[in-house]
C-alpha cells in the first residue's frame, strides 16, 4: 500500500518514492515485477531502476543488488551518479559480481533541442574508455505513443523517433566504427558474471 497514491496508482514521482514507499512493500512489488516476466518467457538481462527512484535511499539500493544477487542479474550501478546525486557510496555493498558503470549517457531536453544527432556524435567522439551506458528512449512517433506520451513535452513521441532513427542509421554504425567502440549489451555482461 506504502507504493500507491490515493487513486491506487504507482508514485508519479521519485521523492513519494522516497517518502512515502516502504522497504517491504518494495521488495514485494520488485519479486513480483521479476518473477512475472519470468513466467511470460522474457529473458531478463539486468535490473534497474525508472527514473532512479531505488537509488535514493541506501536501503532501496541495498534491496535492488541483493535482488540482482538472487536472480543471477546484474544492476546499472553507475558510481559517479550515486555519490554525485544520491550522496551514496555503492562500493561497500558491492562483491565480484556487481559491475560499476564508468558513465552514463542520456539525452536531456536540452540536448535534444540542439539535435539528437548532434548529441549523440559528440557522446561517441568524446567517449572515454571504460564501460558506459547508453539510455535512450527509441520507439515509433505513431498515434499509440502519442497517446502514451502526451503530458509529457519532453521524451514524446518525436523524441523517440528521432532515437530510432539514429540508432538504426547507417551514419551511427559508421560513427561506432570509427570510434572504434565495442558494442555490448547486459546480456553479454549478466552471461560473463552469472553464466559462464
Amino acid at each position: 500500500s506504502s507504493l500507491v497514491d490515493g487513486m491506487g496508482f504507482l508514485h508519479a514521482g521519485t521523492d513519494s518514492v522516497y517518502l512515502r514507499s516502504g522497504i517491504t512493500d518494495i521488495e514485494t512489488e520488485l519479486r513480483a515485477q521479476i518473477q512475472r516476466a519470468q513466467q511470460m518467457g522474457i529473458d531478463i538481462t539486468h535490473l534497474d531502476s525508472h527514473m532512479g527512484s531505488l537509488f535514493i535511499k541506501p536501503e532501496n539500493l541495498q534491496l535492488l543488488i541483493k535482488l540482482g544477487r538472487e536472480f543471477k542479474l546484474p544492476v546499472l550501478l553507475n558510481k559517479p551518479a550515486f555519490e554525485m546525486l544520491y550522496h551514496v557510496n555503492v562500493e561497500p555493498m558491492l562483491s565480484d559480481r556487481e559491475v560499476l558503470v564508468d558513465r552514463v549517457f542520456m539525452l536531456q531536453p536540452e540536448d535534444y533541442k540542439k539535435g539528437t544527432v548532434n548529441y549523440y556524435t559528440e557522446v561517441f567522439r568524446n567517449l572515454q574508455p571504460g564501460l558506459s551506458c547508453l539510455l535512450l528512449h527509441a520507439a515509433y512517433d505513431n498515434a499509440e505513443m502519442k497517446a502514451i506520451t502526451t503530458e509529457h513535452p519532453d521524451y514524446g513521441a518525436a523524441w523517440r523517433q528521432a532515437d530510432y532513427n539514429f540508432f538504426t542509421s547507417a551514419a551511427c554504425k559508421k560513427l561506432l566504427a570509427d570510434q572504434h567502440i565495442k558494442v555490448i549489451g547486459w546480456k553479454e555482461i549478466r552471461d560473463k558474471l552469472f553464466r559462464n
